[in-house]
């Protein structure tokens, strides 16, 4: 695996021969986020179906001051009214999440086939490893990261250990379940 930390939506798989395929979320999927969800059109109004926020604003906004942002824009005074809309708001954006879902592969995904050389990033080498089902979540697994519990071959993440994980251009050790 080759990460080139770039900030882009998007992601190619590589096979050994050359081949590939690389996915990006279409801009015109996020530009359409209002027109899906005219509830949150108000809030979510800016340019790839982001948060707009005030031109003075140059820096992005820390989670404080966004959620003091949308707290203004929503009229919100007190903390009840906080919890109230925070609770609305939750259920929305579940609802919001499950029809994003439902749009097709195509409007939400550019793909396209590939020929790629990535041997001077990840030269092809004669160690492979065997592949093992993860017992608890069923993904495969090479071999090397597999793990016994209670008598059953998972995955690390099913077996709660800790890996690395690159945040922010840094590799991290953490145990996030995605």
């Amino acid at each position: 695996m080759v990460i080139r930390e770039l900030g882009k939506l998007a992601f190619t798989l590589l096979r050994s021969d050359g081949s590939a395929v690389r996915v990006a979320l279409r801009p015109k999927f996020l530009d359409n986020f209002p027109k899906r969800n005219p509830d949150l059109a108000p809030l979510f109004g800016a340019k790839y179906g982001t948060i707009r926020v005030p031109e003075e604003e140059m820096t992005p906004l820390t989670i404080m001051r966004l959620m003091g942002y949308i707290r203004e824009k929503m009229g919100v005074k007190t903390e009840e009214e906080m919890k109230k809309m925070m609770d609305q708001m939750m259920g929305i954006m579940k609802a919001v999440v499950l029809k994003e879902l439902e749009v097709s592969d195509e409007e939400m995904f550019k793909v396209e086939k590939k020929r790629l050389d990535f041997s001077r990033y990840a030269p092809i080498c004669q160690c492979t490893y065997p592949i093992v089902v993860c017992g608890s979540c069923g993904e495969t697994v090479l071999e090397p990261y597999i793990r016994t519990k209670r008598g059953k071959n998972v995955c690390m993440e099913c077996a709660g250990e800790e890996y690395d994980v690159l945040l922010r251009g840094r590799i991290v050790r953490a145990t996030l379940r995605i």
